[in-house]
């Protein structure tokens, strides 16, 4: 809800601002600034593709299909997409994005920030996203921040073997 807020104030003065979905839709409680947001490294697709090679081959609007709301709602419900027991390693992964296979997320996420002119500044939610940091700067030579949001109680439970 934060970052909504955040958004809509900025719009409120006069800037364009964008809320993008990372991982699963948004949940909120109050109403969404963009809905039109698709959203980006979406659990299903992310786990696909740095599993199975086949994946980071697919094209694009196949990985729409795994990026549906409704589908990633669902299996967010269904399974353990959140738990940090059961996403430690892609946590990890997200932190050293360097050595992931998905380089082809991080395509889809720059050319969509590409697409109206590159954004002034990129404001990343929470620290778990700080791996994409040097990516988003390289390749669009933006100002990229990052604030916390809660994720100190996720880190605290991830598994030992990861820490």
């Amino acid at each position: 809800m934060r970052d909504n807020s955040l958004a809509r104030e900025l719009i409120a003065m006069g800037h364009e601002a964008h809320l993008v979905p990372m991982y699963l839709p948004l949940q909120l409680d109050e109403e969404r600034i963009d809905e039109s947001t698709p959203v980006f490294f979406g659990g299903i697709n992310v786990y696909l593709q740095q599993k199975y090679r086949l994946f980071r081959k697919l094209p694009r609007w196949m990985d729409q299909v795994f990026n549906g709301r409704g589908l990633l709602r669902m299996v967010a419900k269904r399974s353990h997409l959140t738990s940090a027991n059961e996403q430690g390693e892609m946590t990890c992964l997200m932190l050293r994005l360097e050595e992931s296979n998905l380089g082809k997320e991080v395509d889809k996420l720059v050319d969509w920030l590409k697409q109206d002119g590159k954004p002034d500044v990129i404001v990343l939610s929470n620290a778990l996203l700080a791996g994409l940091i040097r990516e988003l700067k390289s390749r669009l030579g933006v100002p990229v921040v990052c604030t916390f949001q809660g994720e100190d109680s996720f880190l605290d439970s991830l598994p030992k073997r990861l820490v």
